[in-house]
């Protein structure tokens, strides 16, 4: 193989030679291992592959070395690395139903938990009128973007469950995840600029389901993607118009100027559905 210039073909054999360097290899493990087991002595003629000599046998032998200390050495770093833990001053997240321990603290970053404790403790600091019994990292349908969901399940014991997608919160930082979300606010997709306005986004969800059934919510939202007033706002909403009051709330929050058509709306949707605030 040495005398190749070819470099990418060069390099492409030596992957495939270490491949089967190390099956090979393997396999004589077994083999000696299964004749240890039964009493038969191996049959050494039957053990030969063609073209593979002293030579190249002593490659194989370095190949699947190598591929042994590569190996554990992963498992190593495997091991060191810890699983997530939630930061003692995040009070919701501790008390509420998570699976973070799921996920080591490379993956999920501890500030990116800060953030989202922080966003809900301040909205509660001002009406305790929503919930997050689950709050918990999933891993989305096909093709759905979304960066949270709300959801309500129904039953004896009613809860509201808010899920993180796993595409957006794993292996990031809370830098990025905000530049992310700046950009889309840049470009007019939505009103969120960092993570704390997209759970306050979420909130509003939280606190439709806090103050309606499930058949009154499934009303509201029917209405507001019936209702064309609510059109120009952000193109989140004009694909969505059932998320228009959340994006209000989320503009609200920041202090952000809006036009009193759309306040209108807003307040008129309030008055009906839940207390005003």
């Amino acid at each position: 193989m040495n005398n190749l210039s070819d470099e990418q073909l060069l390099q492409k054999l030596e992957k495939n030679f270490s491949h089967y360097s190390i099956k090979l290899k393997r396999q004589e493990s077994e083999l000696n291992s299964f004749c240890k087991k039964t009493g038969l002595l191996p049959d050494r003629s039957r053990q030969q592959a063609y073209g593979f000599g002293r030579s190249t046998a002593q490659k194989a032998v370095w190949k699947n070395k190598k591929a042994v200390a590569n190996s554990a050495e992963k498992s190593i770093i495997k091991t060191i690395s810890k699983s997530v833990k939630i930061p003692d001053n995040c009070n919701y997240l501790l008390k509420s139903e998570t699976n973070f321990e799921k996920y080591n603290d490379s993956e999920l970053s501890a500030d990116i938990l800060k953030a989202i404790n922080g966003a809900i403790e301040k909205r509660l600091s001002e009406n305790d009128d929503f919930i997050f019994d689950e709050i918990k990292i999933a891993k989305f349908p096909i093709g759905n973007k979304s960066v949270f969901i709300t959801n309500y399940e129904t039953g004896v014991h009613p809860k509201t469950q808010l899920y993180l997608n796993r595409d957006y919160f794993l292996n990031v930082t809370l830098d990025e995840f905000n530049a992310a979300c700046l950009n889309y606010y840049d470009s007019g997709w939505w009103q969120s600029e960092n993570i704390e306005d997209l759970v306050n986004h979420e909130i509003m969800h939280a606190r439709i389901n806090y103050y309606n059934s499930f058949e009154k919510t499934e009303q509201l939202y029917q209405f507001l993607n019936e209702d064309t007033r609510v059109k120009g706002f952000c193109k989140l909403v004009d694909k969505y118009p059932d998320e228009f009051l959340n994006e209000v709330y989320v503009a609200i929050n920041k202090g952000k100027s809006i036009s009193k058509k759309y306040l209108d709306v807003y307040y008129e949707y309030i008055d009906t559905y839940l207390r005003r605030y």
